[in-house]
C-alpha cells in the first residue's frame, strides 16, 4: 500500500534529512579518524621507529631464518638469537627472544641479506655479527651497538668458525686471506697478518688463533698458531709421516681436531701411498704418537667429505675411501681399525650413544634415498636401519636423552614428524607430528634436552618426549598426534 504525503510533510522531511545527513557525515569523519589512528598504531607496531640503531619491535608478525643461537642467563633464563624478516623482500634483522611465551626483546637494525648465512658468535654479554664487510658488536642485554669494525673484505659465506672470541679480543678470518684480531671493548685493530691462502676454518688452540695454510716457498702445509696478544707466530706444526721412502704431509683440506679437555690436536692426512693420523700436545707442540696406514690394507680416504670426522673421548670416527666404510682411530695410541664396509652406501658418522654409532647412509645408486643406521662399535654389525620417508623434504638427527631423535619435514600437507629412536634397536619409542605453516627448513640447533628448528617459525622439540611445539610466533592452539 502506497501512502501519499502532503507538502508540509515533504518540507519536514527535507529538514530532517539535512540533519541526518550532517550527523552521518560527522560520524563518518569520526570513523575515518579512528580507522586512520588504528592503521597508524598497527603500522607503528609492525614497523617501529629506530632508537639509536635499534628497532624496539614487539611484533611477532615475522618469519625466522637460520639456526638459533642459545643464551642462558644467570638465573637460568633461556634466550634465543635468530634472524627475522617480515617477508622475503625485506632486509633481515637479528632478534633477541626471551620470556615465556617467547617475545621479541630487541631487534638489531636492518642487515645485509647475506648476514643470515653466518650465525652470531657469543662471548659473555656481547654478540659478534657479520654484516657485509663489517663486524658488529651488539650488547646482549639491550641490543645496542657497541662498535662497528670495517674489515675491508667479507667473512666467507657460511664459515661459522671464522669469528672466534679470545681473551679480551676477537679474531676474524676474511675472504681476502687476512687474519685480524680486534679489541673486544673498542673494535680497534690490534694486529693483522696476510696469509698465502684462505683457510677453510679458524681454530682457537689454548687461547690462541690458529689456521692451516701453505708455507711460503715450499710445497708444505702447516698449522700456524699465533700469539693472541701480539700476533707473532707462537708455534708452527708441520705434521708429516714417512714410510718406504714416501712422505705424506698436511694439505689445506686435512681435518684438524682440537680437544680442549685433553689439550690434544689431532691431524688426519695422507692420500698418495699411505694414510696418516697424528696426535700433538697443544701446550708443548710435541708429537705424542703417529700412525701410518697402508692404503692397500685400509680404505683410508683420499678426499674428505662434507661431514667431517666425529671426535669422542676414546676414538675418532670417520668415513673411509668413497664413504663406503667406517674407520676408528684410537685417541690413545693411534691404532686404526675398520668398523664396517659396504659397496652400496656412502656413510657418515653422526653421533654416538654408548656402544652404538649413529650413521647417515646414502645409497650410491639413489642419492635421494636416505637411511639411518645403528652400528655396533664392538662387533661392527649393523644393528638396525631406519628409512627416511620419501615425502621428506628436510630432516635432522641427533643424540637424545633415550637414544636418537629424528625430525622430518613431511609434505602434502607440511608437517613435522619427530621420532625418538631406541639406540639399541632403532625402533621409535615415541612419535609425534605437528602441522607447520612453511616448507622451508633453514636452521637447526641442539642442546642436551631440546632441538630448536627454524621452519618459518621457531619450533622446540623436547628430546625426552619427542613432543614438538611452535614457540615463536606463539600459536593459540597446539595439536599433537
Amino acid at each position: 500500500m502506497r501512502v501519499a504525503r502532503s507538502s508540509r510533510a515533504r518540507a519536514g522531511c527535507v529538514t530532517t534529512c539535512l540533519v541526518r545527513l550532517v550527523a552521518v557525515l560527522l560520524l563518518g569523519g569520526l570513523a575515518a579518524v579512528v580507522i586512520v589512528t588504528v592503521v597508524m598504531v598497527r603500522t607503528e607496531r609492525l614497523a617501529p621507529k629506530l632508537v639509536g640503531e635499534l628497532a624496539n619491535a614487539r611484533s611477532s608478525q615475522r618469519a625466522a631464518y637460520g639456526p638459533v643461537t642459545l643464551l642462558t642467563g644467570d638465573a637460568g633464563e633461556v634466550g634465543l638469537l635468530v634472524f627475522t624478516a617480515r617477508d622475503e623482500a625485506s632486509p633481515p634483522a637479528l632478534s633477541y627472544l626471551s620470556g615465556d611465551p617467547l617475545a621479541v626483546r630487541w631487534d638489531s637494525a636492518a642487515l645485509e641479506s647475506g648476514s643470515i648465512r653466518t650465525p652470531p658468535v657469543i662471548d659473555a654479554d656481547v654478540a659478534y655479527l657479520r654484516d657485509g664487510e663489517r663486524l658488529l658488536a651488539l650488547d646482549l642485554p639491550g641490543g645496542s651497538r657497541r662498535w662497528t669494525a670495517e674489515l675491508g673484505a667479507a667473512i666467507p659465506d657460511g664459515c661459522a668458525s671464522c669469528v672466534q672470541p679470545l681473551e679480551g679480543a676477537v679474531a676474524v678470518l676474511t675472504a681476502d686471506s687476512t687474519l685480524r684480531v680486534l679489541d673486544a671493548a673498542t673494535g680497534d685493530l690490534r694486529w693483522q697478518t696476510a696469509l698465502d691462502t684462505t683457510p677453510r676454518e679458524l681454530h682457537v688452540i689454548a687461547g690462541n688463533p690458529a689456521i692451516v695454510t701453505s708455507v711460503p716457498e715450499t710445497d708444505n702445509t702447516a698449522l700456524l698458531i699465533f700469539d693472541a696478544a701480539e700476533g707473532s707466530l707462537h708455534r708452527r706444526i708441520q705434521p708429516r709421516c714417512e714410510a718406504d721412502g714416501t712422505v705424506e704431509t698436511l694439505t689445506p683440506d686435512s681435518p684438524v681436531l682440537y680437544d680442549p679437555s685433553a689439550r690434544a690436536i689431532y691431524f688426519l692426512f695422507g692420500f698418495e701411498q699411505q694414510g696418516c693420523a697424528q696426535r700433538w700436545a697443544a701446550t708443548t707442540g710435541e708429537r705424542v704418537w703417529s700412525s701410518s696406514i697402508p692404503l692397500s690394507d685400509v680404505p683410508w680416504p683420499r678426499a674428505w667429505r662434507t661431514d667431517g670426522p666425529l671426535l669422542s673421548s676414546s676414538a675418532i670416527y670417520l668415513a673411509g675411501e668413497n664413504g663406503t666404510s667406517l674407520l676408528a682411530v684410537d685417541t690413545q695410541d693411534g691404532s686404526v681399525r675398520v668398523i664396517y664396509q659396504t659397496g652400496a652406501y656412502a656413510l657418515d658418522p653422526w653421533a654416538q650413544d654408548g656402544n652404538v654409532l649413529l650413521v647417515h647412509a646414502e645409497r650410491l645408486d639413489d642419492v635421494e634415498s636416505d637411511e639411518l643406521w645403528g652400528i655396533d662399535l664392538t662387533t661392527g654389525e649393523r644393528r638396525w636401519h631406519y628409512p627416511i620417508a620419501l615425502s621428506t623434504s628436510s630432516w635432522a638427527a641427533h643424540r637424545a636423552a633415550r637414544g636418537f631423535a629424528v625430525s622430518q619435514l613431511l609434505s602434502n600437507p607440511p608437517r613435522l614428524q619427530v621420532d625418538i629412536l631406541d639406540a639399541a634397536r632403532g625402533v621409535p619409542l615415541r612419535r609425534h607430528t605437528l602441522p607447520v605453516g612453511s616448507a622451508a627448513w633453514t636452521g637447526t640447533a641442539w642442546t642436551d634436552d631440546t632441538a630448536w628448528l627454524t621452519i618459518g617459525a621457531l619450533y622446540a622439540v623436547d628430546l625426552r618426549t619427542g613432543i614438538p611445539a611452535q614457540v615463536w610466533p606463539p600459536e593459540q592452539e597446539q595439536r599433537f598426534q
